[in-house]
């Protein structure tokens, strides 16, 4: 049997594969953007610049703080951020939802509250919460709106998502990134390269659009192109997860090296963290399985014939 209908019957299967890869790549590299919002006060006097950026929080002394400070939001938000780094999910949505009920329009707590929704796959809950917050305040930051498009594209909305983003009032960085992705998430996915391409030049220092770029070149059939943007996208972000994912599936699923599929999918499982690391595709079970490429290889080769 040729390579190319081998090659062709594999890309078919791993196409949701990678669909699950390009939502954690994406989320992480460019969805909430923690280091701009973190510092927002809201309506609140809280600090403008987050000292927590970076650090462990001494949560003691966010708790006294928050005592003599009841009405603003800013140290509910430190606790419930710091919460979630430790990987104690409903702890950190309970401090996020303190802060919102001291301070509805507080906006680094609706960002982190919806990220958490998000990574934790409840795409309507971060998709109404991050709603409502822009219905109350129509001056929100793109950000928020960028992660509002993506909730929507994930409950397959990508009228409503293309809406959102083309109401932000800077098209272009993050939110030009994400209409690439929008458009790799739609049916259209295998006409994509175009627009992605255009992405990358015009920010080529977004790991997140080369990570992009990668999964767009795979679709058209360049599996050493997609490899060499992955790779590029790591050079710039060395633990983003979606491009250690999409490697890993690369390197196992295209060039039958096993061991490297293992070591990319290893140092995903780390970058994630304390975080839900999604396996949209039990990658994970297939690299640990020495027969799992073969297996796949055999099914492949039944379609073909």
């Amino acid at each position: 049997m040729a390579f190319e209908g081998r090659y062709g019957q594999m890309r078919a299967s791993l196409k949701n594969a990678l669909h699950g890869s390009r939502t954690i790549a994406f989320v992480l590299a460019a969805l909430f953007a923690a280091s701009i919002l973190s510092g927002c006060s809201g309506t609140g006097a809280g600090p403008q610049d987050d000292p927590t950026a970076g650090h462990r929080v001494d949560l003691a002394a966010a708790q006294a703080q928050r005592a003599l400070a009841p009405d603003e939001p800013y140290w509910s938000f430190v606790q419930g951020k710091e919460f979630w780094r430790q990987g104690q999910l409903d702890v950190a949505r309970a401090h996020l939802d303190t802060a919102l009920t001291t301070d509805p329009d507080y906006a680094p707590a609706a960002a982190l509250l919806s990220r958490i929704e998000f990574e934790a796959g409840q795409y309507e809950m971060a998709a109404e919460l991050l709603g409502g917050f822009i219905a109350r305040n129509p001056d929100a930051p793109d950000p928020l709106r960028v992660a509002l498009a993506l909730n929507l594209q994930a409950l397959a909305e990508p009228e409503r998502s293309a809406e959102i983003l083309a109401a932000c009032a800077d098209q272009s960085g993050s939110v030009r990134t994400a209409q690439a992705y929008v458009q790799l998430q739609g049916a259209d996915f295998e006409s994509s390269l175009p627009a992605v391409q255009a992405v990358v030049e015009a920010n080529p220092n977004s790991a997140a659009n080369h990570n992009n770029h990668g999964i767009a070149l795979l679709y058209s059939g360049q599996p050493e192109e997609a490899r060499a943007a992955f790779l590029r996208a790591l050079k710039i972000d060395p633990d983003l997860p979606g491009g250690l994912y999409n490697l890993a599936i690369v390197e196992n699923f295209y060039f039958f090296d096993r061991a490297a599929g293992q070591d990319y999918f290893k140092r995903y499982q780390t970058a994630m963290g304390n975080r839900p690391a999604a396996d949209p595709d039990d990658l994970g079970a297939i690299l640990a399985n020495p027969v799992g490429v073969q297996a796949l290889l055999t099914s492949t080769e039944a379609a073909d014939d």
